[in-house]
Order: structure tokens, then sequence, then C-alpha cells
């Protein structure tokens, strides 16, 4: 052990002695163990850890796809028939999830909260650590008000009060009496904080979905099972298939459904699964340009040692000892590059949680645990061997009698084979270098394109706000119509307001939106299950004008259009040009079949523009309806207020205006429309400044690794480079020598990592939006930006060539 220690202390002596060398070398190793403990910690975290849920490998999501999606939530009345029919599960469980108004002590706050079926606790199998989860009597129409409330709540909200069990808290209006505390579902940010019977929607559910909600049109229950044992996902699905091809029989209305069953886990990560994997081959390549650069540092030192190695090999020291030797100081790299890597990892994991969306599955919970770190030693341990063992072993391998014939210097053998491993390794950093920075060009050209849609609509000087009206006297149409025509009223006379509305669907609200089959009374009904959909949104007059949405032809909605009047509505110009391709829509009736609608005909009066509804990932029907607001009963909708210049200050006036008309209605979140609509990016954006991050980091290596190399050349030829100009080359020529030297390495790099970036570009296919995996012009930014930063690197090497004395090198 004190002969280890010795070595030790020696050892960092000797890197000491080199401060330049051991700074460059520590800070290169630390980013990049650092990164990618961080982004393996985000990849365990997110994609690899089981669900919190016992034998969760066996929570299986079960779907009902329609035409052109890949999944949709089931609705009641299937459910009821999969669940007596199937024998693949033990049992199977419904939630949909919904924000209550929690009112205490005069106060009302808006909390998440789910409508679950009595079954869903048994498929989760959390068990309550307070009193127990309601039962299937108690889950029924006409049931008793009962909650089981989430245990974070409880420590947090009530101070995990021990007698919670048993008092009654008000939900929407409604005093729920609370018999159980139950685990959070920690796959969720914000996970809900009441958990109520699924029947009770009928007295609390706020929002329009819940008009009708037991017909089998009402596709907004969110099922899931857990497999019995010895079944096997592809067992219960043709089991499912079976039932379903039955159901159809019997109910034609669902034709045109399919069923899909899914791992839970594998539902819930979807949307960022390839992000994240993305990240992890980015980190993964930057670690190999770390290692590699080190290594080429290792390699140029080792130059300095050449004379006592050669004697040390003469007095009878084996080469393992030397490699031992020179193994040493990879290792003390590599550990005090992790203590710089332990600093760099919480950083990343800081970022990555800011910047993170909302909706990432359980980001919040990314840390530094045990699997973290066993990966950092692990990550430590192997960037040691790799970046130290080239050198040790090329520098071990003396040539005794030539190296003491020429002093220590560099021999040609063995300086033409350090030199060739060198010029491979930083072939290898270039190509990944520009792997990388073409990933990252493909990210950004991405992200730009599906920003610069044309929306259809003006976001810029608009505030969003949400309103839920959940007390029971709003159940009345007439009281819910009446509150919305008064508080637009009353926050468009606001100093500073153009104009005000409202909508149940906006864009980029919902992810999911609503949207329903449709039907021309006037034209041939398609076959019962194939009919087209349509994306639904009940809305207030004036909606368009304050969005600034061309009215094409018609009318826009007015106080004319009351719930005694003939139900009206108004569709997009796609709409307009699929099913009126010749004659002219207005006047003509459509049929919604959904549920989101009370009346279900309307007469076309007016013809919008073309809207885009959500992100690059989200794909709406091509068609849009819309119905007014007088004609329906939504008690949900986004109020959205124009302003005449910055609409933040909007916000006091706003929840002013809705006091004077009903202080019992809480307001909801409140962002400018463009805060909105960043959201649905952040998937996006969170990959581009990552990516970005390290492909910036890996050039950086990539110029410091060609830079060591040259400098390294021209030590090594500086008598090659001193009779060339003793025998008349030029300044000019010999800077062109080195350069040349270094463009070379740079070309081959290029054409290698071109090579790959286009293969690369296939598997990027789902993260990309409006641009080509082969991209000219990303391929060629990368060109020119690795070309700049090569030529850069070249250019001190190349000056000091130029500056070297031929007398002097000569005589020495």
């Amino acid at each position: 052990m004190h002969a280890l220690l010795s070595h030790f202390r020696c050892t960092l002596r000797r890197l000491l002695k080199s401060p330049g060398f051991t700074v460059i070398a520590v800070i290169v190793l630390g980013f990049g163990i650092g990164v990618n403990t961080a982004v393996f910690s985000l990849i365990d975290t997110v994609l690899l850890k089981p669900l919190p849920y016992p034998e969760s490998d066996r929570l299986m999501m079960i779907s009902m796809p329609v035409r052109g999606t890949e999944e949709m939530p089931v609705d009641y009345p299937d459910y009821l028939d999969l669940s007596a029919a199937q024998q693949s599960f033990t049992s199977l469980g419904l939630e949909n999830f919904e924000y209550f108004d929690l009112t205490e002590n005069g106060s009302t706050d808006r909390i998440n909260c789910a409508f679950a079926s009595a079954s869903a606790f048994e498929v989760n199998r959390l068990h309550c650590v307070l009193g127990r989860p309601f039962t299937a009597t108690e889950d029924k129409p006409g049931g008793p008000l009962v909650a089981v409330i989430s245990e974070p709540f409880w420590r947090s909200h009530y101070r995990s009060d021990p007698a919670i069990i048993g008092k009654t808290v008000m939900l929407n209006g409604q005093s729920f009496e609370i018999i159980g505390v139950i685990p959070a579902e920690a796959e969720n940010r914000n996970p809900p904080k009441f958990y109520v019977p699924l029947n009770t929607a009928d007295l609390v559910g706020a929002w329009g979905q819940w008009n009708g909600w037991r017909s089998r049109d009402a596709h907004i229950l969110y099922c899931f099972g857990r497999l019995k044992p010895g079944v096997t996902q592809m067992q219960a699905q043709a089991e499912f298939e079976v039932i379903h091809r039955n159901l159809i029989v019997r109910y034609p209305e669902d034709q045109g459904y399919t069923i899909r069953i899914q791992p839970l886990l594998e539902v819930e990560v979807k949307d960022y699964a390839g992000t994240v994997w993305m990240l992890g081959a980015a980190v993964g390549c930057l670690l190999i340009i770390s290692t590699a650069n080190v290594a080429t540092l290792l390699l140029a030192r080792s130059l300095d040692r050449k004379l006592e190695i050669t004697i040390r090999a003469t007095l009878g020291a084996s080469r393992f000892r030397l490699a031992r030797e020179l193994m040493a100081e990879s290792v003390v790299l590599s550990f005090l590059g992790g203590i710089i890597g332990v600093i760099i990892a919480l950083w990343v994991i800081g970022l990555i949680k800011a910047i993170a969306p909302e909706g990432m599955p359980r980001v919040f919970a990314v840390s530094l645990d045990t699997q973290a770190l066993i990966f950092f030693f692990a990550v430590a341990a192997i960037t040691a061997l790799l970046s130290g063992l080239l050198p040790a072993l090329l520098t071990s391998k003396a040539n005794l009698a030539l190296s003491l014939k020429t002093g220590g210097g560099r021999s040609v053998t063995t300086g033409a084979q350090r030199q060739r491993t060198q010029s491979l390794l930083m072939i290898g950093q270039v190509a990944l270098a520009c792997v990388m920075l073409t990933a990252a060009g493909l990210l950004v050209r991405s992200l730009q394109a599906a920003q610069s849609v044309p929306l259809g609509f003006n976001p810029r000087d608009v505030l969003t706000a949400q309103i839920y009206l959940t007390d029971k006297k709003h159940q009345d149409p007439a009281q819910t119509r009446a509150f919305f025509e008064s508080l637009l009223d009353r926050v468009r006379r606001l100093p500073g307001v153009v104009d005000a509305a409202v909508n149940d669907n906006a864009p980029f609200a919902w992810e999911d939106g609503y949207d329903a089959p449709v039907i021309i009374p006037s034209q041939p009904r398609p076959e019962q299950g194939r009919e087209p959909r349509m994306d639904v949104q009940i809305v207030s007059p004036n909606y368009f004008k304050a969005l600034q949405i061309p009215l094409l032809a018609g009318r826009d909605f007015n106080a004319q259009d009351r719930i005694d009047r003939s139900p009206v509505v108004i569709i997009s110009k796609s709409f307009a040009q699929r099913f009126f391709p010749s004659e002219d829509p207005l006047g003509k009736q459509i049929e919604n079949l959904g549920t989101t609608v009370t009346n279900k005909t309307g007469t076309i009066v007016g013809i919008v523009d073309n809207i885009v509804h959500g992100g690059p990932d989200h794909h709406p029907p091509p068609f849009d309806a819309y119905y007014p607001y007088s004609q329906q009963t939504e008690r949900y909708g986004l109020l959205l207020v124009r302003a005449v210049a910055d609409p933040a200050g909007l916000t006091a006036g706003i929840r002013s205006a809705l006091a004077s008309v009903d202080p019992s209605v809480t307001l909801g979140a409140v962002q400018t429309y463009n805060e909105l609509i960043s959201k649905k990016y952040a998937t996006r954006s969170l990959a581009v400044l990552l990516v970005s991050l390290f492909s910036a980091a890996s050039l950086l290596l990539s110029a410091i690794g060609l830079y060591g190399i040259l400098a390294y050349s021209v030590t090594n030829r500086a008598r090659d480079i001193g009779i060339r100009a003793a025998l008349g080359a030029d300044r000019r020529q010999i800077l062109s020598l080195v350069i040349f030297e270094g463009l070379r390495l740079i070309g081959i790099g290029l054409v290698i990592g071109i090579g790959g970036a286009l293969v690369l570009g296939q598997y990027m296919q789902s993260l990309l939006y409006g641009v080509s995996p082969a991209d000219l012009i990303t391929l060629a930014g990368a060109i020119i930006v690795l070309g700049i930063t090569g030529c850069l690197a070249c250019l001190l090497p190349a000056l000091r060539a130029a500056r070297i004395d031929p007398i002097i090198v000569l005589r020495e």
C-alpha cells in the first residue's frame, strides 16, 4: 500500500510539472465523464427503471385506435364488455384526469385530480397507507361521494394528519368524504391529488366530454390492466381482437376502431424515448472524442520521457512495469477528471430538469443515484484504461540501441508509428464531431421548420387563461351561457384590450383535442365506422376576430345564435374543399356524431381559413368545425384576450372582472399564447439545446486534438523542417506543409463523418420535421464549420514551424 501511495504521489508531482497539459486533460475527461453520467441518469430514470408498481412489467394499456391514429382511449360500454369477456388480465381499470376546484376556509385552489374506477386500485396494486380505496359498490351512479387522497398531498397539505380519514373536502362544489391515503403515481410530475369514483363524473365533471360519456362514441377513458401470470402481451392482443370482432357484429358503432395492447411503460415514454436515446448517443460520441483526445495528448507528452524510459529499460525494467507506470498518469487524470465530472453531472442534471418538457415522465426524479454512481465509476475506469493503454504500449516499446544512439530522441520507426496512431485517433475525432454537428444541424433546422409553419392565426399580444365552471349552480346551461357572456363583456371593456373570446378546444391548448365523426345529410352516408373525422371547437362570438383568423365567406357567430334558434356551425376551408368541392357550403348542414356537442346537426353559416391545431407531433383531423357557445353546454373555456401591446399586465384586470361576475370561480393558468405554443416544442428544444451543446464541445475537443497532433508533428520534424529551410524553402512553403497535413486529416475524417451522418439521419427521421435526413444545407454547414475550426487549429503549429531557425536546429 505504501508503494502504491508513493507511486501515486510521484505521478501527481510529474503531472504538476506540466500544469497546462494536466488542466486540459482533466477538464476534457471531466466533461466527457460528467455529461455521460448525467444523460445515463436521464435514460435510466425515464426509460429503463420499471414503473413504481408491483410487477409493473405486467401492466398494459388498452386503447382503441381509429383509422389514422396510433391510439385512442376506450369508451365505457366497450370497457364493460371487454372486462366481462376477457381472460388474459386479472382485471381492467379506468382513469381520466381533470382539474378540480378544492375549496377550503373560504379560498379555492385548482388541483389535478382523477376519476377512477374501483378496479384501478386492484390493477396498480398500490395499497393505502391509511384507510382504504373505494369499492365497486361505491363506484356506481348515485353512489356515495368518497375520495382517496394521494400521500404526497396528504403530507404537504394536511401535514400527515392521521385523523384525515372521515373528514370531508369540497371538490367542484360537492362534499366528498376522504376514505383513504394512497401512494402517488410516481411517473407523473404533477400526480393527481385526489381520486374520486368514475361515476361521480355525472355530478362534478366540468368538461364537455362528460356529456353522454356512457355512450360508445365517447372514447375518453384510459384503460389499463394487469396480465395474469403466464399470459403474454401477444396472447392478450389476440384474445382482445377476437372479442372486439364479436363486439363489432353486435354494435355497429365499433366499426372503424381496432384494439391495441401496449406495455404501460412504453406508452408513458413513447413521446420522449427517441429524443432521450439520441442524447445518449451524442454523449457517447463525446466520451469517445474525449478519450481519444487525452490519448493523443499523452502520446505527445510521452516524447518528453523517452530518454528516461530508454535508460530504465536498459537497466532492466520490464515492458509491463514501464507500461504500468505510464498508465498511472491516465488513472490519475481520470480520477481528477471524475471529481470535475461529478460537478458537471450535477449541473447538467439541473439543466435537464429546468428545460425538460412538463409532461416528460419521471424526469423530476433524475439524480445521481446508486446506478448512476456505478455507471460513473465504470466510465471513469474505462476512460482511464482506453486513454492510457495505447500510449503506454507504444511508448514502452523502446528500441534501446537506437534510442541511446540518438540520446533518447525520436527514432524514425517509433515516431512514424506514433504519428500514424495519432493521425487515426484524430481522423476518428473529426468523423464523430462531423456526425454530431450534422445531427445538431438537422435538429435545429427541423425546429425552425416546425416553428415557421403558418399557424393560420396570430398569437402575438394574446393572453390566455383557463376558466372552469365547477360549481353545481353552473350545471344549468343557461347559467353557464350567461356567465361567459357577462365575463367577456367586462373583459372587453378593460383598458388596453382589443377583443376577447372563449374556446373550449383552442389551438395548442390540448394536444389531443376533441374530434368526432361527421356526415353530410345531403350526401351519401359512408359505411358505419368509416366516417371522416373533424376537429370540434366550441367558441364565442368574436373568436375569429380575436385570433385574427380570416373569415373567407359567410358570417361570424352573433347574439342571434341562441339556444332556441336553429343550430349553426362554421367550417374551415379544408372542410369546404373536401366535402363541397363544387358547390357553395353556406346553408348546407353537417351532422356531428360525437358527444362534445348537444345540438348534433348544424347549418353552415361561415367559412374560415385553416389553422394549425398543435405541434409537429400532433396529427389532428384535417377538418375543423366551430360551434357557438350559446347553443352548447360546455363549462370549460380558454379565455383569449387580445391586447394593444404586451398582454402580461392584463392579469389583475381579468381577475377583477372574473370576481365581479362570480367570486366563486377561480382563474386557472394564465400565460401568453406564445408561451402556450412554445411548450409544444419543448421536447425538440431540449434535444436542440443539449445536442448543440455537446456538438460544440466535440468541435472544441477535436480542435484541441488537431492542434496537439500538429504541434507534436512540428516538434518531431524540426530537423526535417530546418533542412528544408536551409535548402531554400520559404515561410509560405513551410506553412503550407503543416496546414496541408492538418487538412488531410480533416478531409479524411469529414468523408467518414458525412457517411456516418447519412446513416444516422435515417434513424433520426422520427425526430425530424420538414427536413430531409440528407439535408444539403446541414451537411455543407457541418463541413464548413469543421473546416474553419480545423484551419484555425492548424495555424498556430504552422506559424511555429515557419519560425524554426535552421542553424539552431541543425546545430542541435
